[in-house]
């Protein structure tokens, strides 16, 4: 027996694990811009990655455990796993000396997500955020533009092996 879509508890799930997944990170970086732990709440210096990444990435695990406690269903859980394999992959390389623009990767992941999950139609209305995110980051001197491609070549690789994963139910 197939259960009817709940949109008012999908957009429950949404809510609570954009807080591990957007709201805790960029609260903390905030936080230590104003405590002086960091310089900018861009983190542009390489010294202070590791602190961010450690964060990131313990919010993501958090909140994938804490969805997977509460009985979310697969959806989000598999969301939740991208990003963290995602943020691990973006991270180490950045950690190694390559810088990657996590803008970039993070945003490509979003819009193929969302065309996979949600509707095709989603790629032609995000899609053109990507240029524009580009443009900010090479406007800012915060990335090269290798850096850019490498963040979307990335978010692409992942989000095709995610895709392999995807529950059945999605």
């Amino acid at each position: 027996m197939s259960r009817a879509p709940q949109p008012l508890a999908g957009l429950g799930w949404a809510v609570l694990l954009s807080g591990f997944c957007a709201a805790v990170p960029v609260s903390t970086i905030h936080v230590a811009v104003r405590r002086n732990h960091l310089t900018d709440r861009h983190v542009t210096r390489r010294e202070h990655y590791w602190r961010v990444l450690l964060v990131c990435a313990g919010s993501v695990l958090c909140g994938t455990a804490v969805a997977r406690g509460a009985g979310a269903p697969p959806l989000p859980i598999w969301i939740l796993l991208a990003m963290a394999a995602g943020l691990a992959l973006t991270g180490a390389m950045t950690l190694l000396g390559t810088k990657v623009s996590m803008h970039a990767f993070y945003l490509t992941g979003l819009v193929l997500a969302a065309t996979v999950v949600l509707s095709p139609w989603w790629l032609l209305a995000l899609l053109p955020l990507l240029p524009a995110v580009a443009f900010a980051c090479l406007r800012l001197r915060h990335h090269t533009p290798g850096e850019i491609a490498l963040g979307t070549a990335l978010a692409v690789a992942v989000m095709l092996n995610a895709h392999l994963l995807l529950p059945s139910a999605a």
